[in-house]
């Protein structure tokens, strides 16, 4: 920044871009590779079979919430000495790039594509929810699960159960 201000007759050490960019709320952040695990071999099934679930929910107007919990990335065991001048504190999707906004994070996940073209579709939900609600350990154990066929380990449904 400091020599292209310079070229432009602006000049500036490297010293005082860093101190004003500082000053702005920058700091110099590294950029981060990351090496996941292997997919699980039926990873992509997974993305069909959900897919396939809401629809038929959709076309009954039933609700249908599908919840990801990812894995930790493994941290690969390589250097990566790029740095750049990012606003304290920016959370990066795996690109390195910053996620400053809600939108930014909803483009980023509508973006995905499984490698057999499922689309992911995502979008902002502006309702008002309550809050702090707390759920005992009692009241969770009485949740009835039922385990679907495929992954039971990983797809299960949510079922009424009967009052006593």
């Amino acid at each position: 920044m400091a020599e292209k201000l310079t070229r432009q007759n602006h000049p500036v050490s490297d010293r005082t871009v860093a101190t004003l960019l500082k000053e702005y709320g920058y700091s110099l952040q590294a950029n981060r590779k990351t090496r996941e695990g292997g997919s699980h071999p039926d990873r992509n099934a997974q993305f069909e079979y959900i897919n396939a679930c809401v629809l038929r929910f959709r076309k009954r107007s039933r609700p249908a919430i599908s919840v990801d919990t990812k894995k930790k990335e493994l941290v690969g065991d390589f250097k990566n000495g790029g740095r750049e001048w990012r606003p304290k504190g920016t959370p990066e999707d795996g690109r390195g790039k910053p996620l400053v906004s809600v939108q930014t994070i909803v483009n980023l996940i509508a973006s995905t594509k499984t490698r057999k073209g499922l689309v992911v579709k995502a979008e902002i939900d502006t309702n008002q929810y309550e809050t702090t609600i707390k759920v005992t350990d009692e009241e969770l154990a009485r949740v009835k699960l039922k385990p679907h066929e495929f992954h039971g380990d990983w797809n299960y449904t949510i079922v009424p159960r009967k009052e006593l």
